[in-house]
């Protein structure tokens, strides 16, 4: 649908699109969605949390992002990163003090939902740069249009999506913690794939790693999420639910601006070393025996 979209209209229609799409899941929410309560919740927002995170994200995730422009040693980075990681760190002391926490980190004693939620982080980082860089490869390098681009990524949504009601009806007999080993290994060897990628590796290699990470997906994604919230008592299950869907919004924002960072070091190092073989290469062809007798030769004489 993206790929019509942008292609026959605009870009900007996509984000349009959300808009029935979101009321009408409202709609079904109120409808089908049955009420749960936290007995222990007081009523009370934590702002305090609220605003430490996300002065401290937006701070790390700056660092991360124009570290690539700015270098490493820049003061604007340096500082907007010290700041960021300090800022998150009383986040966490902050939520462990206040009623009413953002975030209850002693959910995270439970080491079934500490593995889900870790899983869920792993698995979006990997979900928002394979969509990120792959796209790039798929329109810059392939050359392929965005409706061409969308298409290929039915490669990886379908099985996704079609492991949805299996991966369900696998828990009961395998477990949750072996099917996620087993998404986890299936996203490595896709990532493998797209790691040996080169100008001329063609379409085939991108669909092959793309249906192995589609299915590893969907058994990270959809067990991890029913596996956590099972490691937790009932009037947890909605602020982990919350938690949760954080730590996945975490997962795509923080991995892409990292994944993002050491792309952007890895270009800018390859292209100083390209830009310096190419001068040795030069200076070499320049101050060559033979290139200063073509010079002589091809100099006129003085009038005398």
């Amino acid at each position: 649908m993206a790929g019509v979209l942008t292609q026959s209209a605009s870009w900007h229609w996509f984000f349009f699109l959300n808009v029935p799409i979101g009321i009408g899941v409202v709609i079904l929410t109120l409808a089908s969605v049955e009420e749960s309560r936290d007995e222990t919740f007081t009523g009370g927002i934590d702002w305090t949390g609220f605003g430490v995170i996300t002065a401290g994200m937006v701070l790390f995730i700056l660092a991360l992002q124009d570290s690539g422009t700015e270098g490493w040693t820049s003061p604007l980075i340096l500082g907007s990163l010290a700041a960021g990681v300090v800022l998150l760190a009383v986040f966490a002391v902050v939520e462990t003090r206040v009623r009413d926490a953002l975030v209850e980190f002693g959910l995270f004693r439970s080491l079934p939902f500490a593995g889900a939620a870790a899983v869920s982080f792993v698995g979006n980082w990997m979900f928002g740069s394979i969509l990120f860089f792959l796209t790039l490869y798929l329109q810059e390098v392939l050359d392929l249009k965005p409706l061409e681009t969308g298409l290929v990524f039915l490669t990886f949504t379908i099985p996704m999506i079609a492991m949805s009601p299996l991966s369900g009806r696998m828990v009961s007999r395998y477990g949750p913690q072996s099917l996620m080993a087993v998404g986890e290994a299936l996203i490595t060897a896709g990532l493998v794939a797209f790691a040996v990628l080169g100008a001329s590796s063609g379409l085939g290699l991108v669909v092959v790693g793309l249906i192995v990470t589609g299915f590893g997906q969907g058994f990270s994604f959809n067990i991890s999420n029913s596996a956590g919230i099972e490691a937790i008592p009932d009037d947890k299950a909605r602020i982990g639910s919350g938690v949760l869907s954080l730590v996945r919004l975490m997962g795509i924002i923080v991995g892409l601006a990292l994944s993002g960072a050491v792309f952007k070091a890895v270009e800018n190092r390859s292209l100083i070393s390209s830009f310096q073989t190419a001068a040795g290469r030069a200076m070499t062809v320049l101050t060559s025996p033979r290139s200063e007798a073509c010079s002589r030769v091809r100099t006129p004489p003085f009038a005398s």
